[in-house]
């Protein structure tokens, strides 16, 4: 395994999959207020799109809907994102990746909250400096 390269807030890791050689490298960022990250990840079907945020349990098999907001455009919601293997974690649905990337790519920063009963306001915000060249270093997505 490569060792992991930062790029602007991101941290590139490349990881190839040592059964089938598939390629399940991913960047991420730390969030600079709150606790958790925020992912895109090479997968069997393409990128995937987490948030991983440890001080939360969700329910495996649930459906989640996250606030979000993108510099200081308006405030959006986004549903549909669902919990993966583990109960930190929230994927976004597949068809708002492409969408979602694009706004991100114009952005300096990301503020987003999942709404859960009982989560109160415990908000994820992200620096996104470096996204474009942490991007390039994936082979899964084209940007």
């Amino acid at each position: 395994m490569a060792a992991d390269v930062a790029i602007g807030n991101f941290l590139y890791r490349e990881v190839i999959d040592p059964l089938d050689d598939s390629n399940r490298s991913f960047i991420a960022t730390s969030a600079v207020e709150g606790t958790g990250g925020l992912v895109w990840k090479c997968g069997i079907e393409g990128v995937s799109v987490f948030v991983y945020h440890p001080d939360e349990g969700y329910e495996k098999g649930e459906e989640y809907s996250i606030t979000y907001r993108f510099d200081k455009r308006e405030t959006e919601q986004m549903g549909g994102w669902h919990t993966g293997s583990s109960n930190t974690a929230l994927f976004m649905d597949s068809s708002y990746i492409n969408v979602f990337t694009v706004e991100a790519l114009l952005s300096k920063q990301l503020v987003m909250r999942p709404n859960k009963p009982g989560i109160g306001l415990n908000v994820l915000t992200f620096k996104l400096d470096g996204l474009i060249s942490a991007l390039n270093e994936l082979s899964c997505i084209d940007f």
